[in-house]
Order: structure tokens, then sequence, then C-alpha cells
């Protein structure tokens, strides 16, 4: 090995296993191998011992982690159940269960909670605001005839938003119809469609729209919100605070078997 050659540059294949610094070489009384030899025995047995602390750490941490796992993930849990992500039935719910357990649910909790009401009939938000004095509401639950069940804070608003539909589709079956009368099947479901928005559009200016609302409250005041005559069922959401995207759905009256059917308000 030349004088430039680098302490811990791999040793050549020549010479015994001792001069290699082979670990397991026999010792040569002879010569200082075997002493060199002990060293990187012990050396070894060091390292090896801190390998085997540095496992049990290392064992011991991720024991310790897919225990600290569980409360994690129960405190997800937690933050989850103190938003509110869906009011209501889902649309297809069977109703003559799922009303009785909704009315139950008011009685054994107390605190506070958002709740979707859904009325016997439809009514007008100056009627809802008088029902709900003194109580927090979000939004209404809407239904203009011959149309699907919208949520809105703002009422008049959304009655313009739904003249404003209609009427372009209105004018966009009117121009498709005569080009498909060789067809049965589009031309039928034109003739629907152009039947349905021009009875919306005929319909739009009617007060008694709202069919639900939502509303926060403590229990007490939604217990008593639940006796009034005017009101069908207060259906209770899981905490005080509504999610922004959360899926919320109220009972329009013509809904006495399964949840959103039919789909449009009737006349």
């Amino acid at each position: 090995m030349s004088d430039d050659a680098s302490p811990d540059a791999p040793t050549s294949g020549s010479g015994t296993p001792a001069d290699r610094g082979d670990p397991d070489a026999p010792i040569d009384p002879a010569g200082g191998a075997g002493d060199v030899t002990s060293e990187r025995r012990v050396v070894r047995r060091l390292v090896a011992a801190v390998a085997a602390l540095v496992f049990g750490i290392l064992l011991l941490r991720y024991g310790d982690s897919d225990e600290d796992e569980a409360p994690s993930v129960a405190s997800a849990d937690e933050d989850d159940a103190a938003i509110t992500v869906a009011l209501g039935p889902p649309p297809g719910t069977t109703l003559s269960t799922y009303v009785p357990e909704r009315r139950a649910a008011l009685g054994p909790v107390e605190g506070r909670r958002v709740a979707v009401v859904s009325l016997t009939g439809y009514s007008s938000s100056d009627t809802v605001e008088e029902l709900t004095d003194g109580l927090e509401v979000d939004s209404f639950l809407v239904a203009f005839v011959a149309d699907e069940a919208r949520r809105t804070e703002d009422v008049g608003r959304t009655r313009r938003s739904v003249a404003d539909e209609a009427r372009a589709q209105l004018e966009e079956l009117e121009g498709l119809a005569p080009t498909v009368e060789d067809d049965p099947d589009y031309s039928s479901f034109y003739a629907r469609e152009i039947e349905r928005y021009r009875l919306l559009l005929d319909e739009i200016e009617r007060d008694d729209v709202v069919h639900g609302f939502v509303v926060t409250g403590t229990v007490a005041e939604l217990r008593a919100l639940a006796s009034r005559a005017s009101v069908r069922l207060v259906d209770l959401g899981r905490s005080d605070v509504l999610a922004r995207d959360a899926a919320v759905h109220a009972l329009r009256p013509e809904e006495t078997e399964r949840a959103g059917e039919p789909m449009f308000r009737p006349s």
C-alpha cells in the first residue's frame, strides 16, 4: 500500500486473513494480527450493542406510536362530531321508520343543536320567522310549484333566479321541440318539460313556498318548537355547528312514503 493510500480504503485480497483485518482470522502468536483482531472484535461487539439499543428504542417508539394513534383517531372523531355535515333524511329514505326515530331523538339530549324543521304544509318566510321568534334561523327550504326543493337564505332572490332559469329553459325547449317530432321519446319528454316550466312560471309568485328551515337553539327550545301544530318534524343535528356544504333535506308535505318523492312539487 502506498503512503498516499487512505486508511479507510478497502483492502486488497492479498495477505493473510489477519493482514486483511478479518475479525474471524485465527490469532498468530508470532505477529500482531491477533491484538488487532481482538480490538476489532471489541469494536464489533460495541457496534452490535449500540445497534441493539437503537433497535430497542425504535421498537419502543413504534409500539408507543401505535398506542398514541387511537387517541388521535378518537380526537378526530370528536372534532368531526362537532360539525353537522348532514341534516334530514336523504332521498329515498323510508319515512314510516325515519320520522318516529327522529322524533324520539329529541328526548335524551340537552345543550344547543342545529336542526332542520319540516312543516305540515307550505308557508311563507314571514310566517316562519314569527314561528321561530327568538331562535337563530340559518336558511329556508323552499319548493316552487313544478320545481324541486332548494335551500336558500333569501327566498326572493331564489324566486328570481328560478324564474330566470325557467324562462331560458322554456325558450330552448320550445325551439328544439319541432326538431324531434319524429322521435316519440324525445318528443314526449320535451312536451312534459315545456308544460312543467310553463306551470312553474305561472305559479312562481306564490308566497307559500317554504316547507322547512334550518334553525339553531337549545334542545328545550327545539322541543317546544316540535310541539307546534304547524311543525311535522324537528330533526336534530349532532351539534350546533353546521358545515358550509352540509347536505340538508326537509320533508315536503307531499312526501309521505319516501323522502324526495315525488321529485317536483305538484300544483
